[in-house]
């Protein structure tokens, strides 16, 4: 075979084994491809269902402050089952491509329909109950509004009892008595069978003088005239005929002059001033009542000694005598004085509770009409009167303000039981149609990861290929090697006619090779410290992924403790629900026994009325009705009691109620830190979104970091494997050299040349053993191998070796070692 057809068949099998390295390559690269398309299509898949995941977890979170604060007025979520991110998963035409790629996912997404619309069909029964902000406060405002309008009932009842009892019913008797004191004159005066006129005043005198009255029976009746001139005096007789113009008690005032004045004036009226008690020295506070008759022109009176202790009654009597009306101390507030904002906003979205509204105004202003209806009735003496207007209006407008508070308090009740309601429903619908939703996406998002390519499937693709590419490269270098071999010792023969230029090239290569070798080791360290670097990185990469794991961790145990805490404040708002009923039992207790005691008081008050007009009854019947008298004054003396015990009872229930209002204070201090408590629990959950958001963020570094691994380790794969065919080809040459320097030395021995002497040992090239490199990674200073290669060849300064002058060993044509055995280390 000629040297051009080894030479052509060499080149041929080289370009052969180029061809099947091609051809691995792009089988593999392409397996590569196909398993990247298959990552990024799990990727896809599983960010759909993992953004559906936190979209739905959103969702029941929003719900659950929209349930948990009922001033919230949407919930502020997408009600739509078919709208949602699971929706359109669901109901969109990307479920197709979904289940026609991973057939086993189409039960899954079958059986999410059903919870799904369960969850958003519940958001929209949640969303459509009316439900009710403040309803706690509002009844307290409430209770306040009408506790102030029972206690100005009370308070008027209580003043008007008092007013009964003391002053006024003080003026009634002393009017009554006088009354039928002018009766029995009168009778006298017209009876004209008694005699001249005369003798009829002096029957009247007799008459008038023996009457007795109250409880001691010592109380009596006087006659003066206008003049004044006193006519008759049953403990005076001394004062008798004389004129008492003049007349002054301690203060200095003419109370004689004042009893006309009065009776000229109005006929009849009362009058205060100090007067000595049944005959005694020493004046006393008294107030009479005097009365003109006409027919003779004289005026009867009669009074009563007032207790100086009583500061109410002495009270009383200052301002009657300054001529001060009678007026109630307890003042209503008008109706825009309250507090009742909250109140008038929860009219807008309830109508009924506005009609409830403008009926507690007018009740408020009627109350406050009838209170100056008693006074009036009152200043009159008209003590009748003024009780029925206090029994038949003034109690039965507060009866109908009681049941108009009732009806809005019920209402409100029913807007909490919507409350209830909605929680009731969120705890028995929407979580666990809430936790199947999140456990089917869990095992939809196993399928795609089980079913779908991962990396770990694509990192082993890229190992397998780059196992296939570097077995196939190691043979062609091997092959072509064997076939160079071949073809050096073949054209070998042929070099006879070397001339002594070939032996300087020889030289020449040699140092270059030699070169070569020394570049070739130094990448070779250097692909040995890439791949310890690599090495490095991946240990830094698991750290990474430790401590994302770490993150999903606390942010789940984050969420256990946020669902802990909820849990707890429904307890709490459970016990608060007991605690306002038991406040409401309490109150409406008081207010029964309350309205005993005033049944009490006004029996009480009923039968002090009796006691006085037995005791008028018995002061009309004389001596015979002394007796009755007694007991009279003994029935009114226990009514007294019996109000003064019903007076501290009411006292007591008052008491009792105060402590419920500070009961209830409790209950609106212990509502706010149920307040505080749900925002720190938002501010928790605000927390674990953060970490889940910064894990992501560490989980798509990782991803990055991987990447740029994969691309370095391809790259140290490619500098080992030009490190090792340079450092090859380099030993190869420099074994060459040394063999084709022995050859043209042989022949130019052989041919009688000039002997050549060789500057470069025949172990000139020594291999060192090179590290093997690991695929670890990517490897770093690929360029700086290069740099480092070329300085080193610039710092030897080596030159092609300059030809030998000197005398050479002399070989004989006979020593010449054949060829063929130059080639047995291959």
């Amino acid at each position: 075979m000629t040297i051009g057809k080894k030479i052509g068949t060499g080149f041929f099998v080289v370009l052969l084994l180029l061809v099947i390295l091609a051809a691995a390559a792009y089988i593999g690269v392409a397996k590569i491809k196909d398993a990247a398309d298959g990552v990024i299509g799990t990727a896809r898949w599983t960010g759909i269902f993992e953004a559906a995941r936190g979209a739905h977890t959103e969702w029941v979170f929003k719900m659950s402050n929209y349930v948990a604060d009922p001033s919230m007025k949407t919930p502020g979520v997408e009600l739509d089952y078919k709208k949602c991110k699971l929706g359109e998963l669901l109901y969109g035409p990307v479920r197709s491509e979904l289940e026609s790629r991973f057939p086993d996912v189409a039960q899954i997404l079958a059986a999410l329909e059903a919870p799904h619309k369960t969850l958003h069909d519940t958001g929209q029964e949640i969303a459509s109950l009316n439900r009710a902000a403040h309803f706690c406060l509002r009844t307290y405002l409430l209770t306040t509004f009408l506790r102030a309008h029972q206690d100005y009932v009370a308070r008027i009842s209580e003043e008007l009892g008092q007013e009964i009892s003391g002053l006024t019913s003080k003026q009634e008797m002393l009017k009554n008595i006088v009354k039928s004191a002018i009766t029995m004159v009168d009778a006298v005066a017209r009876d004209a069978t008694l005699g001249p006129e005369e003798y009829r005043k002096e029957i009247a005198k007799k008459l008038v003088r023996n009457l007795r009255y109250g409880p001691e029976g010592k109380d009596y009746i006087w006659i003066n005239d206008t003049g004044p001139v006193m006519v008759m005096h049953p403990y005076k007789p001394e004062l008798d005929g004389k004129d008492l113009s003049n007349f002054e008690d301690k203060k200095g005032k003419k109370l004689f002059v004042e009893f006309v004045k009065v009776c000229k004036a109005k006929g009849s009226g009362f009058v205060v001033y100090y007067w000595p008690k049944y005959g005694a020295d020493q004046p006393v506070p008294k107030i009479s009542y005097v009365e003109l008759y006409e027919p003779w022109g004289w005026i009867f009176g009669t009074g009563i000694y007032l207790d100086e202790k009583n500061a109410r009654l002495m009270q009383r009597a200052e301002e009657f005598a300054a001529g001060e009306p009678f007026a109630f101390t307890a003042r209503l507030p008008e109706w825009e004085s309250f507090d009742l904002k909250l109140m008038q906003d929860a009219a807008k979205d309830l109508p009924a509770i506005e009609k409830y509204m403008g009926t507690m105004k007018q009740i408020n202003e009627q109350m406050r009409e009838a209170a100056g209806r008693i006074e009036a009735a009152i200043n009159n003496l008209d003590i009748a009167t003024a009780q029925r207007e206090l029994d038949s209006n003034l109690r039965l407008l507060l009866t109908n303000l009681e049941l108009a508070v009732r009806d809005i308090v019920d209402m409100e009740t029913s807007l909490r039981g919507n409350i209830e309601v909605a929680q009731n429903l969120y705890k028995t619908k929407i979580l666990p149609a809430y936790n199947e939703i999140m456990s089917s996406l869990d095992k939809a998002v196993d399928v795609i990861k089980t079913r779908g390519v991962t990396e770990q499937k694509l990192m082993s693709v890229v190992n397998y290929n780059n196992w296939i590419i570097a077995i196939v490269s190691v043979v062609a270098i091997v092959i072509g090697v064997l076939i160079s071999a071949f073809l050096v010792r073949s054209l070998t023969r042929t070099l006879i006619n070397i001339s002594r230029e070939m032996g300087e090239a020889v030289e020449q290569v040699a140092t270059a090779s030699m070169e070569t070798a020394n570049a070739s080791q130094q990448l070779a360290e250097g692909a040995s410290r890439q791949a310890a670097s690599l090495e490095e990185t991946a240990s830094a990469l698991e750290e990474m992924a430790s401590m994302a794991n770490q993150n999903s961790q606390n942010a789940t145990e984050a969420n256990r403790v946020v669902q802990e805490t909820a849990r707890a404040v429904q307890q709490a708002n459970e016990a608060m629900k007991r605690l306002v009923q038991s406040i409401a039992a309490i109150d409406k207790a008081s207010e029964e026994t309350e309205k005993i005691i005033k049944t009490i008081d006004e029996i009480a008050f009923q039968t002090n009325l009796l006691a006085l007009n037995a005791a008028v009854e018995a002061a009309r019947a004389g001596e015979a009705g002394a007796g009755f008298a007694v007991v009279a004054d003994e029935v009114r003396a226990l009514a007294m009691r019996a109000a003064e015990a019903a007076k501290n009872t009411a006292q007591l229930i008052e008491n009792t109620r105060k402590e419920v209002k500070d009961g209830a204070e409790y209950v609106a201090v212990t509502e706010q830190t149920f307040s505080t408590v749900s925002s720190h629990t938002q501010k928790i959950t605000e927390l674990i979104n953060e970490i889940a958001a910064a894990s992501q963020e560490q989980a798509e570094g990782i991803a990055q970091v991987n990447k740029a691994a994969s691309d370095m380790d391809q790259i140290v794969q490619q500098t080992a494997a030009n490190a090792e065919e340079s450092a090859a080809a380099a030993e190869e040459l420099s074994a060459q050299a040394q063999q084709l320097r022995q050859n043209v030395q042989q022949l130019l021995t052989m041919v009688g040349a000039d002997k050549v002497t060789s500057a470069v040992p025949r172990t000139g090239v020594s291999r060192k053993a090179v590290p093997a490199v690991a695929s670890t990674g990517a490897p770093r200073g690929e360029k700086e191998g290069g740099k480092r290669a070329k300085s080193a060849r610039a710092e030897k300064g080596q030159k092609p070796a300059p030809r030998s002058t000197g005398e050479a060993k002399e070989v004989r044509p006979e020593e010449v070692i054949p060829l063929d055995e130059d080639f047995e280390d291959f």
